[in-house]
């Protein structure tokens, strides 16, 4: 006969020895994960800040290149370029119709107006750019006389903006002529511009008289571009609480605010001056300093330079906030500066 087994358990001393390890190695688990996720919000802030560092800075230096642009002139000279627009029609606004001034800048806004429905945040710049957009218009005969309407060839999305009314110019390399679109005729490709403001899309009517008529009878082969004025801004998120976003009010928007970049929380700009008529930069200006110096932006500014502040978010409750500045030089290929 075989011996009764001797049954024996833990004792006391072992298990409570037992569930301090596993207490101790539960704790070390959950702050393992805790580290890898505090990591992992880490590493997305550092993304979303450098992305949105990364657009911003594309959308306005596209942008900006283009300040000035009024068509294929060689010369950046105003007095080249004829604007037939009258500034006494009720949709005329000087910010926006005046193409000779290039920019309009405000310095660390501080004001009420909204721009597209939307108010800048208070200490951000703002600045309104003017040029002609890109475009494959080319006349296809020579007007009659210098008030006949325009015949033109292009392609469909250049005719559906046509229809739209905007605000043209007609160059040939030379000269250069800015008016209101009153009329366009899909079937003909001919482009009208009368002094009724009630024909253009922004209630802008053309001068009276030969004030209304343009420089010179424009030959075949020569081009049309559609003018555009548009205005960047800091702006609160619509979509993103909390969050402040790169704007963008186009007049081929129909002045509509377009939010463009997230996490832009600040805008500063500085204006490269040429203060010694050498044709260089020698100066970097905020608006209110080139305000207070007399200086001119339409002939004097070469360059401008970009100074955003982005900040990341997170819905973890103490991640921690990443902010950083990121500072681009632009030049601007329609300065006076070093041009003959």
């Amino acid at each position: 006969m075989l011996p009764a087994l001797k049954q024996r358990g833990f004792t006391l001393v072992e298990i409570m020895v037992a569930i301090a390890l596993s207490g101790i190695l539960a704790i070390a688990l959950v702050q393992i994960i805790s580290n890898n996720r505090q990591n992992v919000v880490l590493s997305e802030s550092y993304s979303q800040v450098q992305e949105s560092g990364r657009l911003a800075m594309e959308l306005l230096a596209r942008d900006f290149r283009l300040i000035g642009f009024q068509g294929c002139l060689n010369s950046i000279d105003n007095s080249l370029v004829n604007s037939l627009l009258d500034t006494t029609s009720s949709g005329y606004v000087a910010a926006i119709h005046d193409f000779s001034n290039k920019v309009v800048a405000i310095d660390n806004f501080s004001g009420v107006d909204t721009y597209g429905g939307v108010t800048p945040v208070a200490g951000s710049d703002l600045i309104t750019s003017h040029s002609a957009s890109s475009s494959d218009l080319t006349i296809t005969a020579q007007p009659a006389t210098t008030s006949a309407d325009i015949s033109v060839s292009g392609s469909a999305a250049s005719f559906a903006i046509l229809n739209t009314k905007p605000i043209a110019v007609v160059s040939d390399c030379e000269v250069a002529d800015i008016f209101a679109v009153t009329g366009f005729d899909n079937a003909t490709g001919e482009i009208s511009f009368s002094t009724n403001e009630t024909d253009n899309g922004y209630s802008v009517a053309n001068q009276s008289g030969t004030d209304g008529d343009l420089t010179k009878q424009y030959s075949s082969g020569d081009r049309v571009w559609v003018m555009n004025t548009s205005t960047f801004f800091i702006g609160p998120s619509a979509v993103l609480p909390g969050v402040n976003s790169l704007f963008k009010s186009s007049m081929l928007l129909g002045n509509s605010a377009v939010e463009m970049v997230p996490y832009i929380n600040n805008m500063q700009l500085t204006y490269g001056i040429d203060t010694d008529s050498d044709r260089s930069v020698d100066v970097y200006k905020t608006a209110a300093q080139v305000t207070a110096d007399g200086d001119d932006l339409a002939t004097d500014l070469g360059s401008i330079k970009i100074q955003l502040t982005i900040d990341s978010t997170s819905q973890d409750a103490g991640a921690p906030l990443i902010s950083r500045n990121y500072t681009r030089v632009i030049q601007l290929r329609n300065s006076k500066l070093g041009v003959d």
